[in-house]
């Protein structure tokens, strides 16, 4: 048997950071151990997402010409 929930059974995430609390996490992330594999994974996922926003944006500037 599953155990199904519904939005309502999720705890509510104020949206809205408090001040320093989005700097203090990115903190805490970065003293993580990371090994080179995913390190690479990381930067070759960057590049393409780069790449992908470039293209869009350069269609974007065709389209509106």
């Amino acid at each position: 048997m599953q155990n199904q929930c519904s939005q309502g059974d999720l705890p509510r995430v104020d949206v809205e950071p408090a001040p320093g609390e989005f700097n203090d996490l990115l903190r805490e992330i970065e003293k993580e151990p990371v090994s080179e594999r995913l390190l690479e994974l990381a930067r070759q996922l960057q590049a393409v997402l780069v790449s992908q926003r470039k293209l869009r944006e350069s269609d974007g500037v065709r389209a509106g010409d």
